[in-house]
């Protein structure tokens, strides 16, 4: 069994802290100062980390890593929805007028 190498450890406390940093700001509100005295880093970092990670930014709890996996994926399904009926329509070209649809070119 392999052992995590500390670069691994670090990372993985770096988020936890980071999660624990904001939590605090977003409970003390506007003490963003204080609380980064209290956790002995800038406080222009704490103000990134809150803008960037805190609430009301991305209520999906997703990494930014996985958000545009997501939104990739989401793409992908898109294009194949399109495709799929592209490929109805030339089966039976009948059926374009029974959708509703501004113009082809949306397919």
């Amino acid at each position: 069994m392999s052992k995590k190498s500390e670069k691994q450890v670090r990372r993985k406390l770096h988020h936890v802290f980071r999660r624990n940093a904001i939590s605090i700001v977003e409970d003390q509100s506007d003490m963003t100062a204080q609380a980064a005295r209290e956790l002995g880093i800038n406080q222009n970092l704490l103000r990134t980390w809150h803008k960037k990670y805190g609430k009301g930014t991305d209520s999906s709890g997703l990494s930014e890593n996985e958000q545009e996996e997501l939104n990739r994926q989401w793409k992908d399904v898109g294009r194949t929805v399109k495709n799929s009926a592209n490929l109805y329509l030339q089966k039976y070209p009948e059926l374009e007028y029974l959708l509703i649809l501004p113009s082809r070119s949306l397919l």
